[in-house]
């Protein structure tokens, strides 16, 4: 039952504006974990999540229809990582719809035109096992490309792109120079004319503050990075948790910081979220 209310509590989210429904996956979905959310330019919104069985799958919702439509199975994975912001991510475009996970050490994507056939998984990450943390973000630009960063070896943030919807990577680029916090995930957001953010903890004078960074499009790196919030949390561990953005009218983000829940809006003071 918790299984089956999470996710559906989740799609509420993403259906904001609707009428309230409580929606469940059937009872045999299986040992259902990482629900992620995406909503598609015709307002459907997308749902994929890994089993214990180590299979992705995703199942869509659209404002007016009673039920989740039947789970189609994306791929079967080996040794998929889920739990504690592992787990698959979903974004969807015009043209079609990737879904991504990390399982064996690797990151993996798989693409699809409408949902329902998706083609064999191609390999993200060019090193073999150099996904190991199972950490990472998927996000596509408004001008097609698709993205993914992880947390690679020696708390290296790394980041690849799509040019062709996913069919292959180019070759993985460091976010920024130094370590960040290892066990904390990325997040990135697109915005419009190309825009593309990544925000990620980052380990820097004895902190874990997050930062953002935004990409060059000319230069196809991510610029210096830029602390969020006027404050600090001085400590010598991870906390496991990246917090989350998006782009609306403008950047917003929000995090942890101690016991506080953090946001900014447009990258200005943070303030606290009552």
């Amino acid at each position: 039952m918790t299984r089956i209310l999470f996710l559906a509590l989740s799609l509420l989210l993403a259906a904001s504006g609707a009428e309230d429904k409580i929606l469940s996956l059937p009872e045999d979905s299986g040992a259902v974990r990482s629900p992620a959310l995406a909503a598609g330019p015709d307002g459907r919104a997308w749902l994929a999540y890994g089993t214990l069985a180590g299979e992705v799958w995703v199942s869509s919702f659209k404002p007016g229809e009673a039920t989740l439509s039947k789970p189609i199975l994306v791929a079967k994975a080996k040794k998929l990582l889920l739990g504690m912001h592992m787990g698959p991510r979903v974004c969807v475009w015009e043209k079609g719809m990737a879904v991504s996970w990390i399982g064996g050490a690797d990151l993996h994507c798989a693409v699809s035109t409408d949902g329902m056939i998706w083609k064999a998984p191609v390999r993200v990450n060019a090193d073999p096992g150099t996904c190991g943390e199972g950490l990472h973000a998927m996000a596509v630009t408004s001008d097609g490309q698709l993205w993914c960063c992880w947390q690679g070896p020696n708390a290296r943030l790394m980041a690849s792109h799509s040019k062709d919807a996913g069919a292959s990577f180019e070759e993985p680029f460091p976010v920024q120079e130094g370590p960040v916090c290892p066990c904390c995930h990325p997040s990135l957001a697109a915005g419009t004319g190309g825009a593309l953010l990544v925000m990620f903890r980052n380990d820097k004078d004895a902190s874990r503050d997050l930062y953002v960074a935004d990409l060059d499009p000319k230069k196809i790196r991510f610029g210096k990075a830029r602390k969020l919030g006027k404050g600090t949390w001085k400590l010598m561990t991870c906390p496991m948790d990246g917090g989350g953005c998006a782009f609306g009218k403008g950047l917003v983000t929000t995090w942890r910081r101690e016991s506080m829940i953090l946001a900014t809006t447009h990258g200005g003071a943070a303030v606290e979220d009552a």
